[in-house]
């Protein structure tokens, strides 16, 4: 996997705007520019580039700050754990809820872990508030007018189980076949498809149909493929307690679906511990 690197503040390295020069002598001082009002990105390349790639909305604010489901602009219900403290009635509801169940919060160590785990919960579903589907808006030309299969494969992920709110942690094959002449995506954005779509509330089954589905709208590839292994902490840690036992789950479209050696080739290409 490769790692994706921030573009380069623009302030001088002590975190200062670098100072406006002086006008030549006997010029006139130029007018100042009009403030920009909060939120208003015109003008500001740094932060339309981060909003083409789904880092930032358009109008330059974090995403803890942007409204969802047409929430008002001062709504803090989905305010990411990265950008900021999480929302103070989430923590004071989690604090609540944890003392009915006997966790009191008032020492020095759990003081702070009902804010903690509203970040964490809040991090573990951010994918609510990303576009999956962005990745594949960039492609590229094909290589061959007979493409073979495209596989990202062993693609590590963490979803979070929506009837427990614990995770399940994964590994899976994310491919598709291009049609001929079709243009085809960066094999990151494969792995960047499927980790998005996990990080939500999820259900393994939904997760695998998720990821062919937005390849199949994205690329209308001959066929499209993703095939799961993950362990349920609510199947392995509480309930049954079936430690060590995995869930396999296997998403085929188009070809891979209707062709017994493509569908044989696939399973080849599936995580190491689905072999």
């Amino acid at each position: 996997m490769t790692t994706v690197s921030t573009p380069a503040a623009r302030d001088t390295p002590n975190g200062a705007r670098p100072a406006r020069e002086a006008p030549p002598d006997g010029a006139a001082e130029p007018p100042a520019s009009p403030p920009r009002a909060a939120g208003d990105a015109t003008g500001d390349t740094a932060a339309r580039e981060e909003a083409a790639d789904g880092a930032l909305p358009p109008n330059g604010a974090r995403p803890a700050d942007a409204p969802r489901d047409g929430a008002p602009p001062d709504a803090r219900r989905d305010r990411a754990p990265r950008d900021g403290a999480p929302p103070r009635a989430a923590v004071e509801h989690a604090r609540a809820m944890l003392a009915e169940l006997g966790l009191a919060c008032d020492t020095e160590s759990t003081r702070r872990t009902p804010e903690r785990f509203v970040a964490a919960l809040a991090d573990m579903t951010r994918g609510l508030r990303l576009d999956p589907d962005r990745h594949l808006g960039v492609r590229f030309p094909p290589e061959s007018a007979s493409q073979g299969v495209i596989a990202a494969v062993d693609v590590p992920f963490v979803a979070l189980c929506e009837h427990h709110l614990l995770p399940f942690p994964g590994r899976a094959t994310v491919a598709y076949l291009p049609a001929p002449g079709a243009p085809i995506v960066g094999l990151s954005k494969l792995a960047r498809l499927l980790r998005e779509y996990a990080a939500r509330p999820q259900v393994q089954e939904r997760l695998g149909e998720q990821t062919v589905a937005a390849l199949d709208r994205g690329l209308s590839p001959a066929g499209a493929a993703c095939l799961i292994r993950s362990e349920h902490a609510c199947m392995t840690l509480r309930g049954a307690e079936a430690h060590g036992a995995a869930m396999v789950t296997t998403h085929l479209t188009g070809v891979f679906d209707t062709d017994p050696v493509l569908r044989a080739e696939i399973h080849r290409l599936a995580p190491s511990a689905l072999r």
